[in-house]
């Protein structure tokens, strides 16, 4: 990559980040990663939307019970040698749809989140915490809104229902999402932001 498109990266990525202005250390330090795990995520979701409080007003207002107590087996889930444990360990009881254990039993806390994923959690935020419920039989049989995608896509729902909300955006004049492209840390923190600023008019 030449030297001037490297440094326009660079000063994107800066601006980005300042946006977005990170919230915590822990924000910032994942802000300028390449790529965000699924551990990654989770902290971000923890520390920066800080999604227990939010479910927890939600409860409130629906007087629903709290989820009840879920047993962590971090050995199982291989988590036990990463430093964003406790984070996981305090995300896992929410149940938030795209951050769940994998089939295996295990939370891949290393993976790399593609933006479908984020999608899909996002979107299980949004309807969550604002109490609306998209179905996603809806969509089912209709073009497809995203040139690199079907409809049949399994995030396809959450994808179209966060653009609508203004969280995420496709490609405006390729019409792509890049559903399998990995987020970088900085658009994980200004997707939060975005997802913040939706929840704020929400309930």
């Amino acid at each position: 990559v030449p030297w001037d498109e490297r440094a326009k990266q660079l000063l994107t990525l800066m601006q980005t980040i300042e946006r977005s202005t990170p919230g915590s250390p822990l924000g910032a330090r994942i802000a300028a990663a390449q790529s965000v795990s699924r551990a990654e995520l989770a902290v971000l979701l923890i520390e920066e939307l800080h999604v227990e409080q939010h479910l927890a007003a939600r409860r409130r207002l629906e007087a629903a019970a709290a989820p009840p107590a879920v047993e962590i087996d971090a050995t199982a889930l291989g988590i036990e040698m990463t430093w964003a444990q406790p984070f996981i360990e305090r995300l896992l009881p929410l149940g938030i749809i795209g951050l769940e254990p994998l089939p295996d039993g295990s939370f891949a806390p290393e993976e790399p989140v593609t933006r479908a994923q984020l999608a899909m959690v996002v979107d299980d935020l949004l309807q969550r915490i604002s109490g609306s419920d998209h179905s996603s039989n809806r969509y089912t049989g209709e073009a497809s809104r995203f040139s690199d995608m079907p409809s049949d896509h399994y995030a396809y729902a959450a994808i179209v229902n966060v653009v609508a909300r203004g969280v995420m955006a496709p490609d405006a004049i390729a019409m792509t999402f890049r559903p399998s492209a990995p987020v970088k840390g900085a658009e994980a923190l200004e997707v939060i932001r975005q997802l913040e600023s939706a929840l704020s008019s929400g309930y």
